[in-house]
């Protein structure tokens, strides 16, 4: 999971937790940590805000799926911009 928030990460962590068969493996506050941490970890499903530091969330989605495309994506946002919820369908 990530989102520079760490309330934000909080919140989807206690929502998360309640899922029957799923397991956080991890959380990142920034793009590039998430690579990091999906490259040592390799999880089935992402859930990541676009707006990332360091590395853009739809930079970091587009990585994530030409390196690993069986992985599930989970984007969010507070943005209304279609253009952004376009790029992150895509």
């Amino acid at each position: 999971m990530a989102n520079s928030n760490p309330i934000m990460r909080r919140g989807i962590r206690i929502l998360v937790a309640g899922i029957p068969d799923i397991e956080i493996v991890g959380e990142a506050s920034d793009g590039q940590g998430l690579l990091e941490l999906f490259e040592q970890r390799k999880p089935d499903l992402v859930i990541l805000d676009i707006f990332l530091l360091h590395v853009h969330g739809l930079e970091v989605a587009k990585t994530i799926r030409t390196s690993y495309p069986q992985a599930k994506i989970f984007t969010f946002t507070r943005e209304s911009d279609r253009k952004f919820l376009l790029q992150a369908l895509y």
